[in-house]
C-alpha cells in the first residue's frame, strides 16, 4: 500500500500525465520499478478512507483563500483521476 501511495504522491509532485508516466518514470525518482498493469490494479485497491484522510490533510494545509477558490465541498465524496479532453474555455479551472 505504501508503494502505491508513494507513486501517487510522486505523480502529483512531478505532474505526471498518467499511470503510464508513473510506470515509466517512477524508478527515476527512487521508486521500485513496476509495470503499468500492476500499478493500475494496485491503484484500484487503495482504501477510499486513506485517500479521503490524505485529501483532507492536504486541504487543511491550504489557507482560507485557496480553499475557497477551489470551491470543494467540506465532505469529499469521490476522487477520480480520469482524464477528460475538453476545450480550454469550457473548464478554465482544469489544467
Amino acid at each position: 500500500m505504501l508503494t502505491i501511495i508513494n507513486y501517487l504522491i510522486c505523480a502529483s509532485m512531478n505532474e505526471f500525465k498518467s499511470y503510464r508516466d508513473c510506470a515509466d518514470l517512477g524508478d527515476q525518482y527512487g521508486l521500485p520499478k513496476v509495470n503499468l498493469p500492476t500499478l493500475s490494479k494496485k491503484a484500484g485497491h487503495v482504501d477510499y478512507n486513506i485517500m479521503k484522510k490524505l485529501f483532507h490533510l492536504v486541504m487543511s494545509k491550504c489557507n482560507r483563500v485557496t480553499r475557497r477558490s477551489l470551491k470543494i465541498s467540506k465532505e469529499l465524496l469521490l476522487v477520480d483521476s480520469t482524464a477528460i479532453t475538453v476545450g480550454k474555455s469550457r473548464l478554465p479551472w482544469a489544467r
